[in-house]
Order: C-alpha cells, then sequence, then structure tokens
C-alpha cells in the first residue's frame, strides 16, 4: 500500500468511526463499527429491550436489523472506495 493510499484508507476509517457518533439513528440504536478491512466494514448492536418486537420471544425488530445492514453496507462501499 503506498503512502497515499495509506493516508486514505486512514481517512476512511476515521470517517467509519465518526459515523457510530455523528449519524442520529446510528448513535440513538448504538450502533458500532467493530473493524474496517479494505471494503470489509464489521459492525455490531447490543440488544435492548426497547428493541424487541415482542417481549416474550426476544426477537429484535426487524427495522433494527434492516438498519444496521445498510449501514454497514454503506460503510462498506465508502471505504472500498478508498482502497
Amino acid at each position: 500500500m503506498t503512502e497515499s493510499n495509506r493516508a486514505q484508507h486512514s481517512d476512511a476509517v476515521t470517517t467509519a468511526w465518526q459515523f457510530t457518533e455523528q449519524v442520529p439513528h446510528g448513535r440513538d440504536l448504538g450502533m458500532q463499527v467493530v473493524s474496517v478491512n479494505g471494503n470489509q466494514v464489521c459492525m455490531r448492536l447490543t440488544p435492548q429491550p426497547w428493541m424487541f418486537a415482542e417481549e416474550d420471544t426476544k426477537e429484535i425488530c426487524t427495522s433494527v436489523l434492516y438498519s444496521l445492514a445498510d449501514s454497514a453496507g454503506g460503510l462498506a462501499v465508502f471505504a472500498g472506495a478508498w482502497s
């Protein structure tokens, strides 16, 4: 990786980490970027009681999962553009 690519990759990683603090829905849901590796992004979300569709089943609302998948996919595309 050239010095220029390293700097661009660093910018992409910094921006990805800032995503969880700057984007309101990501922050409100508690999304966290675990890693950014090339065009691959790993994110996590710690389930909260208010995220469950029904308390008895402990199934997370699909809208929360879609939001997590959409955010991870968007960040992966962004990170890939910098690789």
